[in-house]
């Protein structure tokens, strides 16, 4: 199984020179390539009409997870599929 690796990075802030000390560090998460999803496939997970409206569902859903990957507006977006499958547990049935 592929994985990719993302890490989020933390800066040093000077304006708390005096106070406890802050450093840059990485913090690595593993992600298998095979788990992520696409809005076409949430949306598909979800019953939703199009990959268009999960846009609208991340508005009027705060608690939906985000995505793994934003690449900004118009640009990819993906999900992991565990993330989702588990939310789409504890929302209301369309049928």
């Amino acid at each position: 199984m592929t994985t990719i690796n993302t890490s989020v990075a933390r800066g040093w802030d000077p304006s708390t020179a005096n106070g406890p000390a802050h450093y840059r560090c990485r913090v690595r998460r593993q992600v298998y390539v095979d788990e992520l999803m696409d809005s076409a496939d949430v949306a598909k997970l979800l019953g939703l009409a199009s990959g268009n409206v999960v846009s609208v569902y991340q508005v009027r859903y705060p608690d939906m997870p985000r995505p793994i990957l934003d690449r900004g507006h118009g640009r990819a977006k993906l999900w992991l599929r565990p993330e989702i499958e588990a939310w789409a547990t504890t929302r209301p049935s369309r049928t």
